[in-house]
């Protein structure tokens, strides 16, 4: 029979983390899942701890991994699946026991959207929380009290964040996924290093609405073995797979017609990350990476003003509002209530 959920756990040399990670599965309050574990090649004793699992749940189905690194285990998992929603279960994190039941019954009450996202909480190498470190993450700055309201954002939302490399997820523990969405924007790529899935978001999110659930589910364990870690990447490497990146995202929105494409034309759109991206996502200058990018949404003729005043409205939350400048495009505009179109339920 199809089961509701696919979990999907890419593995390879985690075993002092699997306990938890097995044991965050078998407390979900929902237990019509499967189990798809692709072990990478492990050598510390995970791919026995799996086939023990495996051996005595018949949920559980444990495959070798292609051996291509991160992204073409996790595609290799999907590939497999057979539920309705997808939760890609890193193999060193865990998740609340009603993540399963909260998130599906969030995508049930909001069938068009592909995408449920919920609230993470960071924690060491043992476990431990790291206090204030959710609070002060970026994108939780930009939505402000909204990141603490049921709410829908709209399609290409998201994606437009994600453009201005401020994404909304900070973990793919955080997202529990429609099959269908897979399979209408494909899969993950791996040209993009340790960011192919905030690439992925970005497709994503232009085909899809996000439903947030303002509950802390997940986690995210920070430790410096994880797969995810970025510290060996260079930051004029970093830069240069921003800007191509951001360059094939105009491509794909072109490619579907989002209708705010016409507004970011490859010139300024370089100019635009070669100019705000130097010093990467935790400084202040993405402030005005978000209000640069507004003003070009704002002189598209094709762009909804609805959908730019929703966009807007989740700086004015922050500690540090609206910029001048965006204040001035919005006089411009005549939006006088960027708050007043918000979709709250």
């Amino acid at each position: 029979m199809q089961p509701l959920v696919s979990i999907c756990i890419p593995s390879r040399n985690t075993r002092r983390f699997l306990d938890e990670r097995k044991a965050s599965i078998l407390a979900q309050t929902v237990d019509d899942y499967e189990v798809i574990v692709v072990d990478d090649g492990s050598t510390d004793g995970s791919r026995g701890f799996f086939e023990d699992w495996a051996a005595i749940d018949p949920r559980v189905h444990v495959f070798e991994g292609p051996g291509q690194g991160l992204y073409p285990g996790w595609n290799d998992a999907i590939r497999r699946v057979k539920g309705e929603f997808i939760y890609i279960a890193t193999s060193d994190d865990t998740m609340a026991p009603d993540f399963l039941e909260v998130m599906v019954k969030a995508l049930l009450d909001h069938p068009s959207s592909g995408l449920a996202h919920c609230c993470a909480t960071f924690i060491d190498e043992s476990g431990r929380p790291f206090e204030g470190r959710w609070e002060t993450w970026p994108a939780v700055e930009f939505f402000g009290d909204l990141i603490r309201l049921e709410h829908v954002r709209p399609r290409g939302h998201d994606s437009i964040l994600s453009l201005a490399f401020l994404t909304p997820y900070f973990s793919i523990t955080q997202l529990l996924i429609r099959r269908s969405l897979f399979e209408e924007c494909g899969l993950f790529s791996r040209k993009w290093g340790p960011y192919g899935d905030l690439q992925w978001q970005m497709r994503a999110t232009l085909l899809t609405s996000t439903v947030h659930v303002p509950a802390h589910l997940a986690t995210w364990r920070m430790h410096q073995s994880q797969a995810s870690n970025t510290s060996s990447i260079g930051e004029s490497h970093r830069r240069g797979l921003f800007i191509r990146m951001a360059e094939e995202h105009l491509v794909f929105s072109r490619k579907i017609q989002f209708p705010v494409r016409n507004g970011l034309s490859p010139r300024l759109l370089r100019f635009f990350v070669k100019k705000q991206i130097a010093q990467f996502w935790f400084d202040e200058t993405r402030i005005g990476r978000v209000g640069l990018l507004c003003r070009f949404l704002l002189r598209e003729p094709h762009a909804s003003l609805s959908f730019v005043k929703d966009f807007l409205a989740r700086k004015s939350g922050s500690v540090c509002g609206l910029n001048a400048a965006v204040q001035r495009e919005l006089r411009c505009a005549r939006i006088d209530n960027p708050l007043e179109n918000q979709e709250i339920s």
